[in-house]
């Protein structure tokens, strides 16, 4: 249960430095990514279920809040989280 609540407060602060912060901070009008690099932290340190759960979340958020092209975030957040749970995530149990 505690993993979730902190996952679940990762995400939101992660979200709120995304959608606030990081537009006012361009270097060359490039705006950083945040969420990608919490997203790998969340896989590392989690594990798999939350990472994917985390990215989930990720994506809802930012294609309800920062509308862009539609589905984009609820798309490439998944997937990123998927594609990096393959490679980072713990594998002890098998």
């Amino acid at each position: 249960m505690l993993k979730i609540i902190k996952t679940l407060i990762l995400t939101i602060f992660t979200y709120l430095l995304q959608a606030t912060v990081f537009p006012l901070l361009p270097i060359n009008n490039i705006s950083g990514n945040i969420i990608i690099a919490m997203q790998a932290i969340i896989i590392v340190a989690m594990g798999r279920q939350h990472g994917f759960a985390s990215s989930l979340i990720f994506g809802i958020l930012m294609e309800v809040m920062v509308p862009s092209l539609p589905y984009l975030h609820l798309l490439i957040y998944p997937f990123l989280g998927v594609l990096g749970s393959i490679f980072f995530a713990d594998k002890t149990d098998r």
